[in-house]
């Protein structure tokens, strides 16, 4: 809740975090995830490399010391002895176990951190993943307003203006809901399977491509942009309305 607003498409770290991580639902909690796994790393961080906070263990002083009495030789010369003569091994093993919950104290919070981090993440990327379904875009393109609901089972509904806003709208939104499956379809009819698939779909692109796919696509939209304009314009904003979710979501490579 306190940083979701400022990741909005109008918020204050929207042009710079949110060039980064995204904008829209989610990013807040993804972005707190993040922000506190660095805190933790820094406190971690000042307080091994300060030295008088590093060494305040070793000036406290673990037990009071050794009560001793004193004793007297044949010749009446004072002699120091110490009441437990285990205390030295005593001491050695305290400061070595001293030193071992030092150390499991800073690798457990270093781990702690880093587990923040990367839920912050996976958090963040699988959200990236998602298509952003509210708030409001602009789509370049657009010659008026647009506004596209869904359902709760994720039914689109887009009300236009006009013809070549609706298309392009819709190209959008099928980009955002279904580009892997466009994508996947544009290889098969290029003849390209094997790209995607490996040696077990080149027999399948060779097939395509003696049937001459691509050369039917080609020769079919040559037709409707000399015999059939209007429909021409449809495809050329559906098609654009594809581009401008891939200007704003470019897939790897």
């Amino acid at each position: 809740y306190v940083f979701q607003p400022m990741l909005e498409l109008d918020g204050i770290l929207a042009s710079t975090v949110g060039k980064i991580i995204g904008v829209g639902s989610g990013r807040g909690i993804g972005f707190l995830l993040i922000v506190t796994g660095l805190i933790n790393l820094i406190i971690m961080f000042f307080v091994y490399a300060h030295p008088r906070i590093r060494l305040i263990e070793d000036e406290i002083p673990d037990a009071l010391p050794d009560e001793e009495e004193t004793d007297a030789d044949d010749d009446g010369t004072a002699v120091s002895t110490t009441k437990n003569q285990n205390t030295t091994n005593l001491q050695s093993r305290g400061e070595d176990m001293k030193t071992a919950k030092k150390w499991g104290l800073r690798i457990g919070l270093g781990l702690i951190a880093l587990v923040i981090l990367l839920a912050g993440y996976i958090y963040i990327s699988l959200r990236r993943a998602l298509p952003q379904t509210d708030g409001t875009l602009a789509l370049p393109g657009l010659n008026d307003e647009v506004r596209i609901e869904r359902d709760e089972w994720g039914t689109v509904q887009i009300y236009a203006e006009n013809e070549h806003d609706l298309f392009l709208a819709q190209g959008y939104v099928h980009a955002q809901d279904r580009f892997w499956q466009m994508e996947f379809w544009r290889h098969v009819s290029l003849g390209r399977i094997s790209e995607i698939a490996g040696e077990a779909a080149v027999s399948n692109d060779t097939f395509i491509r003696t049937m001459g796919w691509n050369r039917m696509a080609e020769t079919t939209t040559n037709y409707y942009k000399e015999q059939a304009p209007e429909f021409y314009a449809i495809m050329e904003a559906y098609s654009a309305g594809v581009n401008a979710y891939l200007a704003e979501n470019p897939t790897p490579g």
